[in-house]
């Protein structure tokens, strides 16, 4: 009887954790129009276009818009510490982009159809914000 009662306990708390998971990445899903990216204090947005996006609950991409369209991606783990939400990228071609980072997300506006979300990615080096819209 014990033995049944801690393997539901574990299949309980494996669920649990896959879905809070699921619940974070689906806030950052999708592609995100990059409006500001700082590296070392270097403004690399200030000439330069970028998009971002989140795929597969692991997988992190951004692009230079412009006739190279430079194309890094990397893998990422999103987490919760201390109640704060903390995204780590790793095996980034770009190697600026590695690190881990605070990770916010706020509704910036808000239309009759739409929330106008706003992302930002915080790290020791690296400062990444964007934004998106997405249907209510």
């Amino acid at each position: 009887m014990k033995v049944n009662l801690f393997s539901l306990v574990i299949v309980i708390f494996i669920f649990s954790c896959s879905s809070e998971n699921d619940n974070n990445f689906e806030l950052v899903e999708g592609d995100w129009q990059v409006d500001e990216f700082y590296h070392k204090n270097q403004d690399l947005s200030s000439n330069d276009h970028y998009l971002m996006g989140f795929e597969k609950s692991d997988q992190f991409w951004i692009r230079k818009i412009d006739y190279t369209n430079d194309f890094n991606q990397a893998s990422f783990k999103l987490f919760e510490e201390s109640d704060s939400l903390k995204i780590t990228i790793n095996n980034s071609e770009d190697k600026r982009l590695i690190g881990d980072y605070n990770l916010y997300i706020d509704t910036i506006r808000e239309s009759k159809t739409h929330y106008y979300i706003n992302i930002t990615l915080d790290g020791q080096h690296t400062y990444i914000s964007g934004r998106k819209g997405r249907s209510k």
